[in-house]
């Protein structure tokens, strides 16, 4: 252990050993406590025999046992395991320098060594022996003569030294050292006279320095002149570098002290001093663009007046430029402005392209103010083409109804699409009804398909505002459920009826859609065909039936029919097959219409708001009925338990119905004769007769301070709507609405003069609980109006000649 410098290391223990150093060193092992306060303490720790403990340099304190032993460098204590004894050798020779495994450093290739010792055995001429080998066996030796001390000139590396009696004599104990080859720290950065400019109240300086073998920190002065005399930062660090912060303007000088914890160097060499200076700089920042932003789309019909841009104003400009280019090396120029404002409206009505600006400026100072970056954007023009794929122009789509399906398009032109998808009816002109318009971007648009019908989608493309830019054809395709046999529904599948005394059972069933007719086979309980019907166009087929047949199960076979399959389609649905059994056998009576019938004639405005309400009666009641009602243009199905049925919002027409009613076993009566009622049209109120002016009339307006129109009364609640026209304008005069007196009185004659004048009367009945509005024929009235200019006096107005009044 190496007590005389600040660092305390072992250089060989074997065994179990522990130490600490306050003040000095303590080393505890298992035998033995040894105190030491300076000098070179050895310890030989021999597991199986004796541990030995020897002084080089000073005095250590040994306790083994309880006893306490002063041993010093002339003598080796030795303590046997075995045994449990302490002996204590008086040795030969002690070492003074070098140190047991001392460090020796030096910036030469060779450094002088000092050996010192001291005999304690009767020699007369020891001998120094110096090696790399620690055997000795090495050439690369030497052997001098010395009392106690010498000194040789060695090379880095491991040495050996020892003491000898003689030649061949005795020798004392082996010591190592150490020679290493030091290097001076050479600055790296900053380079000398470096000037750093900075922006701010202060900078940041990375200092780096070359390493120094062997050193174990560095301390790191700073100083605002060349002798340090006043340092005003002082860092110690371990790496060769440090980031220095918060130093101000001016010239810096910097140096790096070395510092070696083991190791002997004598006068250690700082670094050469060098500077760099820090120069605070006030730099203009780049212009700051601000619109359009990068990548903006714009519409043509946003800049038809110019495209504005803007930027970042700075205290320290004086002027700015704006330049415009096609490409974004700015040298295809399509537009430029100076001025000291910080916007500029440029390019009116552009063509649809992409463009690129930047902004350049000058500044107060005038020093170098950085070009702004170079944006683009885009110009989009009013014409392209929107181009519908699915479903496409010319393809008969066929989708299913409520399932999800994916409308796709593309556009040329960029920008919020909107689809639009309507209903199609066909009632002698078709007629479009819209039933979804959403706005979206993208090119797809995924929705739930609705009911069965035919629909036409189209897709408009707009603008950031909502203006048109384009707009697709429009594609029409069909939504339609697969193409399905009817289901039975009478008698209902599974069910059991009675037939007495018939001669005929009535099959009926539900609507299949898209069929426009239907095959139908009947069979017997042996599977023999009793009725048989390819093309039966409606909803029930009766088939003849005799009670010889019996009863049992029998089956209906149901097909539907369509005249004109899509393409690619089956005009046939698959079979449906249906069973039910005939039990008992009786017959009811047909239903009884009751009213209205006999073509009774029913008021429309009553109609309306009351409803029609269809009575009947059959002996015995039965619990199931069916209405059929017509008019000629459609047959509605009504069901109903009783023997009524209310009917509301019927239209004026002519009107049949009859009545089917079947049993809770399904089993049909007759159905009842068809009766007839009529619903009158809301009639037209007549036209108003005109009482003042009359047709044709020429009125004198000499003196007169109003002007009165008069026409007769119609029926109760007719309103009147009113216009006055000059006879050949089209915008009229006067325009009253909704009057209900059968006058008007004018007292405004200044909007009117002489001339040809045109009255309009038209009568008006509005039903506003149901919503109906009938109105009459206009009825015209032509009349002339005039003054007597002689008996006026005129006078002079503004140069011109008028009447006054």
């Amino acid at each position: 252990f190496d007590l005389l410098g600040r660092r305390r290391n072992v250089s060989l223990v074997t065994g179990k050993l522990s130490a600490k150093g306050q003040p000095g060193l303590t080393i505890s092992s298992e035998e033995a406590l040894i105190f030491a306060d300076q000098g070179h303490v050895s310890l030989d720790n021999d597991l199986d025999e004796q541990l030995s403990i020897s002084v080089s340099e000073g005095e250590a304190t040994v306790l083994v046992n309880n006893q306490r032993t002063q041993v010093g460098n002339d003598a080796i204590l030795q303590f046997d395991r075995n045994t449990g004894n302490t002996t204590t050798t008086t040795v030969a020779v002690a070492i003074d320098k070098p140190s047991p495994n001392a460090l020796l450093l030096s910036y030469e290739d060779n450094l002088p060594v000092d050996f010192a010792w001291q005999v304690f055995a009767d020699w007369t001429s020891p001998l120094l022996e110096v090696s790399t080998d620690s055997t000795f066996s090495d050439i690369d030796g030497t052997r001098i003569r010395a009392n106690s001390e010498a000194s040789l000139n060695l090379g880095s590396g491991n040495w050996y030294w020892r003491i000898l009696e003689s030649e061949n004599g005795s020798f004392g104990p082996t010591n190592e050292f150490s020679i290493g080859r030091a290097r001076r720290i050479k600055p790296i950065a900053p380079s000398p006279g470096l000037n750093i400019p900075f922006r701010g109240q202060t900078a940041s300086v990375s200092l780096r320095w070359s390493s120094a073998p062997y050193a174990s920190s560095y301390t790191v002065e700073l100083s605002q002149n060349s002798s340090f005399s006043n340092p005003r930062i002082m860092r110690e660090v371990i790496d060769n570098s440090i980031l220095v912060k918060n130093l101000t303007e001016g010239s810096w000088w910097w140096r790096v002290i070395p510092h070696y914890q083991r190791g002997d160097l004598i006068n250690p060499l700082n670094s050469e001093p060098r500077y760099f200076v820090l120069e605070e700089r006030i730099e203009h920042e780049p212009v700051t663009l601000i619109s359009p932003v990068e990548n903006a789309s714009l519409s043509s019909l946003d800049v038809r007046d110019g495209i504005p841009f803007k930027w970042l104003a700075a205290d320290s400009i004086v002027s700015y430029r704006i330049s415009v280019a096609k490409n974004q090396n700015m040298d295809d120029i399509v537009a430029v402005a100076d001025g000291p404002e910080n916007w500029r409206t440029l390019l009116p009505t552009p063509e649809p392209a992409v463009y690129y600006w930047r902004v350049e400026a000058i500044a107060a100072d005038g020093a170098d103010v950085p070009v702004s970056r170079t944006r683009s954007f885009t110009v989009r023009p009013q014409s392209g083409i929107v181009e519908l794929i699915d479903p496409a122009p010319g393809e008969f789509k066929e989708l299913k109804p409520f399932t999800s399906h994916s409308f796709i398009w593309h556009s040329d032109i960029p920008g919020t699409a909107r689809f639009q998808l309507s209903r199609v009816k066909k009632t002698g002109e078709s007629e479009q009804v819209r039933i979804l318009d959403t706005l979206l971007q993208g090119e797809s648009f995924r929705t739930i398909l609705p009911g069965e019908g035919e629909y036409a989608w189209s897709i408009q493309i707009l603008d950031d505002k909502g203006r048109l830019l384009l707009r697709s054809g429009e594609v029409q395709f069909v939504v339609r459920a697969d193409f399905e046999p009817p289901i039975l529904s009478n008698p209902a599948p599974g069910s059991i009826i009675g037939i007495a005394d018939s001669t005929t059972i009535s099959i009926s069933w539900d609507p299949s859609p898209g069929a426009d007719a239907y095959e139908i086979e009947f069979r017997n309980q042996d599977g023999v065909v009793i009725g048989l019907d390819r093309r039966v166009i409606g909803l029930s087929r009766d088939f003849a039936f005799s009670q010889t047949e019996g009863g049992g199960i029998y089956t209906v076979e149901l097909t539907s029919i369509r005249e004109n399959p899509p393409p690619g389609a089956s005009a046939r649905s698959r079979t449906a097959i249906y069973q039910f059994e005939v039990k008992d056998f009786f017959q009811y009576s047909a239903a009884i219409p009751i009213s209205p019938t006999d073509d009774v004639t029913i008021n429309p405005v009553e109609a309306l708001r009351s409803g029609v309400t269809l009575n009947w009666r059959q002996d015995p009641p039965l619990e199931n009925y069916t209405v059929e009602l017509g008019n000629g243009e459609f047959i509605r199905l009504y069901q109903s338990k009783q023997s009524s049925l209310f009917l509301e919002s019927l239209n004026p027409g002519h009107y049949s119905w009859l009545v089917r009613s079947r049993d809770s076993f399904g089993q049909e009566a007759p159905k009842s004769q068809v009766a007839r009622f009529r619903i009158d049209d809301f009639p037209n109120p007549p036209p108003p007769a005109a009482v003042f002016p009359q047709s044709g009339a020429k009125l004198d307006m000499t003196g007169k301070k109003n002007l009165s129109f008069e026409w007769e009364a119609g029926e109760k609640n007719t309103v009147y709507d009113l216009a006055l026209y000059f006879s050949d304008a089209n915008t009229p005069l006067v325009r009253e609405v909704g009057l209900t007196d059968t006058t008007y009185t004018l007292d405004n004659l200044e909007i009117l003069d002489v001339g040809n004048f045109i009255l309009t009367i038209q009568s008006r009945i509005d039903y506003f609980d149901i919503g109906i509005t009938r109105s009459s024929p206009v009825v015209r009235v032509p009349f002339t109006l005039s003054i007597d200019v002689a008996n006026t006096t005129p006078k002079m107005l503004n140069s011109e000649l008028q009447y006054a009044d």
